[in-house]
């Protein structure tokens, strides 16, 4: 019988992390799937809130159900919908998702299996959230201002082979 340590490739760790379906996809995620994990946190310069994606492209070993007495500090799962997903990471990897839960939540974002690209990314700020709120119109004045004979559009992004292109569907 084979141990599940010894499924890890060499230098790889398999690190725990509790999540709800809210923070963590659950009901969406399985095993062999691949996400993004964004932190919130208190910027330490400005003491604004940020928004960062911190790690990508990690795949998710196992989904699986927390038993409040059958692990340590118990308390912690009060809630019925928590988990527990296992990824697969590097021991840096390790240490910096360990930092992100002390510091705030985390989040999964569930990635495309063909999306390999890793994005370069510094974050969003609250500030950025107000900015852009700040150009868009209420939705009643959008409906008055939009033509009404040009049916609405939806722009999707298409990746192909690393190549990032915009369409838009009629």
């Amino acid at each position: 019988e084979v141990r599940f340590s010894e499924t890890l490739a060499e230098g790889r760790r398999a690190f725990r992390v509790p999540v709800t379906s809210q923070t963590g996809l659950l009901g969406l995620l399985n095993a062999g799937d691949y996400v993004d994990i964004l932190g919130r946190y208190q910027d330490p310069q400005s003491g604004e809130m940020v928004s960062r994606t911190f790690l990508q492209n990690v795949e998710v070993l196992r989904v699986g159900q927390a038993i409040p007495a059958a692990i340590d500090n118990a308390v912690e799962f009060t809630d019925t919908e928590r988990s527990l997903l296992t990824l697969n990471l590097s021991l840096a990897e390790a240490e910096l998702l360990n930092l992100a839960l002390g510091a705030g939540p985390i989040n999964m974002v569930l990635r495309n299996p063909a999306d390999l690209v890793l994005a370069d990314s510094d974050g969003q700020r609250l500030s950025d959230l107000a900015q852009q709120s700040a150009g868009m119109l209420p939705a009643e004045e959008a409906a008055v201002t939009a033509e009404p004979s040009v049916a609405p559009s939806r722009v999707i992004q298409v990746i192909l082979g690393g190549q990032v292109e915009e369409v838009a569907i009629q």
